[in-house]
């Protein structure tokens, strides 16, 4: 899996601000990273500018994807 940091930095210097539910607005929002995983192995990463989908004028973009590969894991003795 490739993550794609040029366009994460880029993403993250310049998002906008976000609105709360209560209608107070966070003008200098944090990063943060969501990591994604699938149920044939299927990874995503994301970067969004509020931790919460329901916050008004969140951003989010994908700066990795790929697929996990599988190995059998050594049992302890």
């Amino acid at each position: 899996m490739a993550i794609d940091s040029k366009k994460g930095t880029a993403f993250t210097k310049n998002m906008p601000p976000y609105t709360y539910g209560s209608g107070r607005k966070n003008m200098d929002p944090n990063p943060y990273l969501i990591v994604e995983f699938g149920e044939n192995g299927e990874i995503g990463v994301w970067v969004a500018s509020a931790a919460y989908p329901d916050y008004i004028d969140r951003v989010i973009t994908q700066v990795g994807a790929g697929q996990a590969q599988w190995r059998a894991v050594p049992e302890d003795n």
